[in-house]
């Protein structure tokens, strides 16, 4: 991998959940700026069961290593894979209970935290291991994009000199009472460590009486802990280039991520 400027603030992407890679994917890779180097951590299901299948298939015969190579093939030369692994979902802590409905699958929601939790542990892992520090964190997904450009540098001194706790989310899709949106965060270590940690009180929170519902959930958790997201200029955007057909099932513009 090559060595990063040390001038910039050296970033990590977390990609977790499915390969649902498309032309939403590009706009992600294309539109996160700054002159820094990003290293990816992938961790995809190897199956869910319970998911749609609106992603190529092909994507899920790749080995670990085939895999890596495949996505970093897509990838300008300021990006690399740092860590690539297929997740068999009997390998997480199953769910607690059987939640009810909220706006929201209680299982869907669950393993993704679950795998994001996963996800992050090995990226700080690899930290500890290869003796690296990462100074801003991503939290995406493979079927987001974004709809502006994001200078990183700018992002990150802001949190460093003036939000330590802040979560820079995008600006449409938040969801009351928390105005919060869990499709894309971008923060320091610390507070993205609380986002993929915030799983471990899901269980304690429905209890308490929140709704099973990861915008209402998450935002209650992290607003406790004194995490903030504050108004941005972007928006994500989620299965936006593509066509639906007539029976309702999306088909996505592959963007540069067909086989």
């Amino acid at each position: 991998m090559p060595d990063p400027n040390p001038n910039l603030p050296r970033v990590a992407l977390l990609m977790n959940g499915l390969p649902r890679f498309g032309a939403d994917t590009d706009t992600l890779v294309q539109r996160l700026t700054g002159y820094s180097q990003i290293d990816w951590y992938v961790s995809f299901w190897t199956h869910r069961p319970d998911a749609l299948s609106d992603f190529d298939s092909r994507w899920q015969e790749l080995s670990d290593i085939q895999l890596r190579d495949t996505i970093e093939s897509r990838l300008p030369p300021d990006q690399t894979v740092a860590y690539c692994e297929w997740v068999d979902p009997l390998d997480l802590a199953p769910i607690p209970q059987d939640y009810p409905e909220f706006y929201s699958n209680p299982k869907n929601t669950w393993q993704q935290y679950q795998l994001l939790q996963w996800n992050n542990r090995v990226r700080r892992a690899y930290e500890a291991n290869q003796r690296v520090k990462y100074d801003l964190i991503i939290r995406g997904r493979a079927d987001c994009g974004m709809s502006h450009t994001l200078d990183l540098q700018e992002i990150y001194d802001y949190l460093v000199t003036k939000n330590p706790l802040g979560l820079i989310i995008p600006n449409n899709q938040r969801q009351g009472p928390y105005q919060f949106c869990d499709h894309m965060a971008i923060g320091l270590p610390g507070a993205i460590d609380c986002l993929a940690n915030v799983v471990d009180s899901f269980d304690s929170a429905f209890c308490q009486g929140i709704p099973y519902n990861a915008e209402i959930m998450i935002g209650s958790l992290l607003t406790k802990m004194g995490l903030n997201w504050p108004a941005t200029n972007w928006e994500s955007t989620l299965k936006s280039q593509g066509y639906y057909d007539a029976n309702g099932v999306f088909h996505q513009d592959p963007g540069r991520w067909g086989f």
